[in-house]
């Protein structure tokens, strides 16, 4: 597909998303806040259905408000859920010793409010959904309530309900309306995927991103396409070339995907990734999780549910790299 022809589809796509929109003020930040970049634009360059279309927002009240209101919707969906209301919450991660929870994690996640959030810096604040008990409200939110193992059960109850209620009823989804959520984005029905990890203008978002054909992007506040030549030269070719990325564990483990379609990938760019990954601790629990953002995998998923079950059991328990691969070989040969 041709630029223009990308640009008008994806424009249709945001316009009919924002239509399916009743609040007005919602209707307005998704025509003028949005920009979709990643695999959809290389999908439509090679004349392919787009898997989904990744969001981002330019700013996070854009962001906050946008998602806050899906996410309502996902708990109307849902219908009556008990104690469990997720809800959007600005937060950040710190290691001090006092915000230890009782999972035995040695930081976790802190809600900001008014007593702190003038001690965060902006690009520590991030953008989350996390469980508060029935009634409350986001302001008396408990930073310090254990939340990991509420916000897993209420997700499975959520998610159930909803695929009960539409066996039940027999209906159809609604366009554009969401059907699943993570603490970090909300898939909507036909392929609209609101990522809250990050927000801010393209090279800021793209700086999180790890190979170059990845860095098209659509802006729907100027209803304008950046195809930058090297990205499109790396899709012609097949070519993975990495640009660098917060998440280099998580990059490595996506080439496996792309040699699978015909990319081809030289040893320098596993160099690069290898450099960068050799700067990061990952047996801090943390670190390793956050570098697996993005691996859509259920074998990684119980590594770190049963590291946690140990460090909940023994709060002093750190694990080294040779627990760590012990256990990766334990989970992945049962497994498989």
């Amino acid at each position: 597909m041709q630029g223009k022809n990308i640009k008008k589809h994806i424009k249709k796509k945001i316009s009919e998303w924002a239509e399916s929109v009743p609040d007005e003020e919602i209707k307005k930040l998704i025509l003028n806040n949005t920009m979709v970049t990643g695999g959809a634009i290389v999908s439509l360059l090679q004349d392919e259905e787009p898997h989904d279309y990744d969001v981002y927002f330019r700013d996070k009240e854009s962001l906050k408000k946008v998602a806050t209101y899906y996410v309502n919707k996902y708990i109307e969906k849902a219908g009556e859920n008990g104690n469990y209301n997720p809800i959007v919450q600005e937060c950040f991660w710190s290691d001090e010793e006092h915000w230890a929870n009782t999972t035995g994690t040695k930081g976790r996640w802190v809600v900001i409010d008014d007593n702190i959030k003038d001690k965060v810096k902006s690009e520590d604040i991030r953008l989350r959904i996390f469980i508060r008990s029935d009634g409350a409200t986001g302001e008396d939110y408990s930073p310090h309530s254990d939340i990991d193992e509420d916000y897993k059960r209420a997700c499975a109850i959520l998610n159930q309900k909803i695929k009960d209620k539409k066996k039940e009823t027999k209906e159809k989804n609604e366009p554009y309306t969401p059907v699943f959520m993570t603490n970090n984005a909300i898939s909507l029905t036909d392929k609209i995927q609101l990522v809250m990890r990050f927000y801010g203008e393209p090279e800021e978002i793209h700086k999180n991103y790890d190979f170059v054909h990845c860095t098209c992007c659509y802006r729907s506040w100027d209803n304008e396409l950046d195809m930058p030549a090297r990205a499109l030269e790396a899709i012609i070719n097949k070519e993975l070339y990495y640009v660098g990325s917060k998440y280099p564990l998580c990059s490595i483990i996506r080439t496996r995907k792309f040699i699978n379609r015909g990319w081809v990938i030289n040893a320098g760019q596993y160099v690069k990734m290898a450099l960068q990954l050799n700067d990061m601790d990952l047996t801090n629990l943390h670190v390793f999780e956050e570098q697996l953002i993005g691996v859509d995998s259920a074998y990684f998923n119980h590594l770190i549910w049963s590291v946690k079950q140990v460090q909940k059991n023994d709060p002093n328990f750190n694990p080294d790299s040779t627990y760590l691969i012990n256990l990766v070989n334990d989970v992945f040969d049962k497994e498989m």
